[in-house]
């Protein structure tokens, strides 16, 4: 049975209509207006935000960066309890990589481990990259960066039976000293009385071109002394951070012997004296200021860099390209130069 509909509702339902083509239109366009406004301001905070996060990357890469040259090169030379430089005196030393990392100029005992020469043992040495082949280990590096080599030893070890195996280690107490591999049998080690376990580092760091998902990003590259899975030992290639465009090291150098930098200068013009750090008390780094310049991973098209960037002795343009860069630096003791012993 169909419903009753009374008189006053069917008049009401007669006269209902909806809006006008008029109506509908302004409707639209203050729809549009305010969807409009709101990409508008959607598209403002993302590129604000863009722009914020790419410039915390360049500055967190670039801390990063100088933090791990920073505590590198303060602790190089630092050999455990012994208190004088590594020399071919020592106990036991394996063989050097097959592919060294070495070529100090005129110098033979660069390398990983120390060997009989005239010349001390280089813990500390520096050059600038003139081509992408450098110390006989490197074929990629970027030019004109640094390549730093630093020799230290680090976090020592209850016992010998917690040694990694692929990893060096210096045995050391305060006048004798040998290094040994991690997997090579324990009882074959040197006795050495009073002695303290120190895991031995030689490490190179330098500029390299990597791929980054389709794009090319300079990196901070390290190559790493380790006991490789023939139990020989080779330095390993790793990188460490993207987005480091270049680096640069001046050496704080004494020439009287008074305790005191008298000038800094590039490794081009570090002698050989004072790379043997005092060994005839000649001569001393005491200090190295460290300069990084980090680049955005992606360019910014918004963005033209017409900066220049010193660094020490070196200049940097940014060549009108649309890379955001900043310069990081920072001064360090070289704190186990004077007299040969770690302090």
């Amino acid at each position: 049975m169909r419903p009753q509909v009374s008189a006053s509702m069917n008049k009401h339902l007669k006269y209902q209509r909806g809006l006008s083509l008029l109506e509908s239109m302004i409707a639209l366009s203050v729809g549009v207006f305010l969807l409009g406004g709101v990409m508008v301001t959607f598209s403002a905070m993302r590129g604000a935000t863009s722009e914020t996060l790419g410039i915390g990357e360049v500055q967190e890469n670039g801390r990063l960066a100088i933090s791990i040259l920073r505590r590198d090169i303060e602790h190089s030379g630092f050999w455990g309890q012994y208190q004088s430089q590594l020399s071919s005196d020592l106990l036991a030393a394996p063989a050097a990589p097959g592919t060294d990392c070495s070529g100090g100029s005129n110098s033979t005992n660069d390398g990983s481990f120390p060997i009989a020469s005239d010349w001390a043992f280089w813990s500390l040495w520096a050059t600038t990259a003139t081509s992408a082949s450098v110390l006989g280990c490197i074929t990629d590096a970027n030019t004109p960066s640094d390549v730093v080599q630093i020799k230290r030893a680090i976090s020592s070890a209850t016992t010998t039976g917690s040694f990694r195996s692929n990893r060096y280690y210096l045995i050391s107490s305060s006048s004798t000293a040998a290094i040994v591999a991690g997997n090579a049998d324990s009882s074959t080690f040197p006795l050495i009385e009073n002695s303290t376990n120190w895991m031995y580092q030689h490490l190179v760091y330098y500029v390299a071109d990597k791929d980054f998902y389709g794009s090319t990003v300079p990196t901070l590259m390290r190559r790493r002394l380790i006991v490789g899975t023939d139990g020989l030992a080779q330095m390993n290639s790793e990188p460490v951070i993207d987005g480091i465009e270049n680096i640069r090291v001046m050496f704080g150098i004494d020439v009287d012997l008074d305790g005191r930098v008298d000038s800094y200068v590039g490794s081009e013009n570090v002698s050989r004296d004072f790379w043997n750090q005092g060994s005839a008390d000649t001569s001393f780094i005491l200090s190295a200021r460290i300069y990084v310049l980090a680049r955005a991973l992606e360019k910014d098209f918004k963005y033209t860099n017409k900066n220049t960037y010193t660094m020490g002795d070196r200049t940097v343009n940014g060549n009108d390209d649309n890379y955001r860069r900043m310069l990081f630096t920072t001064t360090v003791s070289i704190i186990n130069a004077v007299n040969g012993e770690w302090q």
